[in-house]
């Protein structure tokens, strides 16, 4: 009986520690695990292309994410918007460790209610809301296409 709750546990922390690098997509990740994304928000999809980039729009009943592909397949870019702010674990994925890190040491500034414009070793990450209403972005650093801008890709993210 002992032995049998012994290994339960470690079955258990082994799939707490396992599953989350497994099942999702996340940005700096490829095209094929947006369909993940999608799955664990339980969003609709929909997909609009441009002669640069492909722009998937996963919609949920709160929130809305924008994953930007570029050519080659790599999601070097995802914006968000909403009601409630999405898991940012699945967003960051295996940059969520560094993006907690670093904000952590992140000073609030007085005057700017829940705005934040930080760098991580991989991450350009800006967010703002308040209740009821929440944007954000993030950007791999140094995999942006050459002729894209962050403006173009944050003009895209506010059409439907």
């Amino acid at each position: 009986m002992k032995k049998t709750k012994s290994l339960a546990y470690i079955f258990v922390g082994l799939l707490i520690v396992l599953l989350p690098s497994l099942s999702l997509a996340e940005v700096d990740g490829n095209e094929d695990s947006v369909e993940k994304d999608r799955s664990h928000f339980g969003a609709t999809e929909s997909i609009r292309k441009s002669l640069k980039y492909k722009i998937y729009d996963l919609a949920a009943a709160r929130n809305n994410v924008h994953e930007y592909v570029d050519k080659s397949g790599h999601v070097f870019a995802v914006t968000w918007d909403g009601r409630i702010p999405p898991d940012l674990s699945v967003i960051f994925g295996k940059h969520y460790d560094d993006y907690n890190k670093t904000l952590t040491n992140y000073p609030r500034a007085k005057g700017r209610r829940n705005f934040q414009s930080l760098v991580t070793s991989k991450l350009k990450i800006t967010q703002y809301g308040h209740l009821g209403h929440y944007a954000g972005s993030a950007f791999v650093i140094g995999t942006m296409p050459e002729d894209v801008s962050t403006d173009e890709i944050l003009r895209d993210a506010t059409r439907k």
